[in-house]
């Protein structure tokens, strides 16, 4: 495996915590040099280099946040990414239950919109849609998106950014509720 070096544009690294910005980081954790996750080798491709990255655990001494220092590429990681939600009958139920839930909470008709950022194969939309909510999903992911699309889902496939936020509102309103679930992990830099 080959590692890919600090200077590349494949990964960075971050020199001071993600949340409190202070440089008091410790390695808690190292798992060595591993390729992306889902990042599948062909058979014909077996013998040549793999990229692979450091998988290392830090804990800031000043806000206890625990991170990665080594950020690979958002493109890399989730353009072509492959995990699809759905087939997890448990992630399913749980998604059902939580649009029951918010619907209810918020009152959510016919003309209200949620909208899910990193929203996979639309998992957490179609029970909004069900029960009759204008949805639309934000996911990176161009394939899932497609397929999501195709499963009557709207997904735009793109990262979330303020320009998408703009022309969200601009296009179809404000949204009557936004989701992200299991995406902050995922954001460098969260402010």
């Amino acid at each position: 495996m080959t590692v890919m070096g600090e200077e590349t544009t494949l990964m960075t690294r971050n020199e001071s915590c993600r949340g409190c910005k202070s440089p008091a980081l410790t390695r808690i954790l190292s798992l060595g040099v591993q390729p992306p996750a889902n990042a599948f080798l062909r058979s014909e491709d077996l013998g040549a280099p793999e990229m692979a990255f450091p998988l290392d655990v830090y804990f800031c001494r000043s806000c206890s946040l625990v991170q990665m220092r080594d950020i690979v590429s958002p493109e890399l990681l989730f353009r072509n990414y492959l995990y699809v939600s759905s087939t997890s009958p448990t992630f399913v139920a749980h998604f059902k239950s939580f649009a029951e839930t918010v619907a209810a909470r918020f009152t959510l008709g016919s003309q209200s919109l949620a909208v899910d950022i990193g929203s996979n194969d639309g998992i957490l939309l179609k029970p909004f849609r069900d029960l009759g909510v204008r949805v639309l999903g934000i996911d990176p992911a161009e394939k899932i998106a497609e397929i999501a699309t195709s499963e009557g889902i709207e997904t735009l496939p793109h990262f979330f950014t303020p320009d998408i936020a703009r022309d969200i509102v601009a296009e179809r309103g404000r949204a009557s509720v936004i989701t992200a679930t299991n995406v902050f992990a995922h954001v460098n830099d969260p402010g």
